[in-house]
């Protein structure tokens, strides 16, 4: 709820029921939400009734923080705004995206710690519209393309921020498969409510967030999946994805635990298969039993 548009939200909610009330007799299965917070809805189960059920119950929320993460120049009162009065609106909008991206962020790591004692792989199919890594940047890129300097403004990353819960999710052995909530998407600028024609050499459409989606599904061993409308059929991708896993252990060659993140590749030989797995691992030193 926190990422997703309302309308998104509701056909999202009637996908994932529409898989739920498909699935097999050996499928656990665990409900969560994020609004204001993170809720579990329901926890590891194999009843089908009861999840449905669950979700059934929940509508979701209409959460005012999506739309405040943005300024919408379209609007007559923004247009009107004066270049101080505009710079206060993208800093409250900054305000807004910035606690969005870090609850989020939060909140996958609280996952993946509520799952960390569940013994074997575990699979987080995240529902949702995404969120960006960057903020602020978004005025570079219209500037470039109309040839004119950027604004200055507030802009602000979340690498690190990012790599902490990455640590958090592979720690507990938990693979991310964003679905994306949004569905097949269009370029807007063929929008009925756009007026006049697309400009010559005009970016290409590329939907937000997908980056976002992408490094969370490589770096944890998932898979993302983005501009489809069969949310349902994306989530059963999953668990035919996740259906027969192995474990592979070895002992490093480098001793050093200089917390310096150390890349790790699998390779198989028969040719047409796709491994997923965890790109690696920060070579820390193992914490004390008191630590």
């Amino acid at each position: 709820s926190l990422n997703t548009e309302w309308s998104d939200q509701v056909y999202a909610r009637m996908q994932v029921i529409k898989f739920l009330k498909q699935i097999q007799p050996g499928d656990r299965v665990a409900l969560y939400s994020l609004g204001r917070g993170l809720h579990i809805l329901h926890d590891y189960t194999t009843d089908a009734s009861a999840l449905v059920e669950r979700l059934g119950r929940f509508r979701g929320n209409n959460l005012p923080d999506l739309a405040a993460s943005t300024v919408n120049t379209d609007d007559p009162l923004v247009q009107a705004l004066s270049e101080d009065g505009m710079a206060n609106e993208q800093r409250m909008a900054n305000f807004f995206a910035r606690n969005k991206v870090l609850n989020t962020l939060q909140a996958l790591e609280a996952i993946g710690q509520h799952l960390a004692s569940v013994p074997g792989r575990k699979s987080l199919v995240w529902v949702s519209g995404g969120f960006p890594l960057m903020i602020g940047f978004d005025d570079m890129d219209t500037a470039a393309s109309d040839g004119a300097p950027a604004a200055m403004q507030e802009r602000e990353t979340f690498f690190d921020e990012l790599e902490h819960t990455l640590r958090a999710l592979n720690h507990a052995d938990v693979a991310v498969y964003p679905v994306d909530a949004r569905g097949l998407m269009t370029d807007p600028m063929f929008s009925a409510q756009t007026r006049g024609a697309p400009r010559p050499g005009a970016r290409s459409f590329t939907p937000k967030n997908l980056d976002t989606m992408e490094t969370l599904a490589d770096r944890t061993g998932g898979k993302a999946y983005y501009n489809r409308n069969d949310l349902d059929g994306a989530i059963r991708e999953v668990f035919n994805d996740t259906s027969v896993t192995y474990t592979l252990g070895y002992y490093s060659a480098n001793p050093e635990t200089d917390g310096k993140f150390r890349e790790i590749k699998v390779k198989v030989n028969r040719p047409g298969l796709n491994v997923r797995y965890r790109k690696g691992y920060f070579a820390f030193a193992d914490m004390k039993a008191n630590d």
